[in-house]
């Protein structure tokens, strides 16, 4: 797969957010694990409640409830 990190979509590319730093939801094209990404796929955000721990996430607890093990819907 060619990734072009322009920060536009295209072709065989999951997801584009113009760089190459690792562990901010896409790299290489790819969607990490534990992120989704936006329909453009140019930005991506952690999944909350997932139980895991990724990107800007404090906490993930497996949960959205508030008060569980310290952690909230907002991780």
């Amino acid at each position: 797969m060619i990734c072009n990190f322009d920060g536009v979509l295209q072709s065989g590319e999951f997801c584009d957010d113009g760089n190459t730093n690792s562990n901010d939801g896409c790299s290489g094209c790819l969607v990490d694990t534990g992120f989704t990404c936006n329909a453009a796929g140019n930005v991506c955000t952690p999944i909350c409640g997932d139980g895991l721990r990724v990107g800007t996430e404090n906490c993930d607890d497996w949960s959205l409830s508030t008060g569980l093990v310290g952690c909230n819907a907002g991780c």
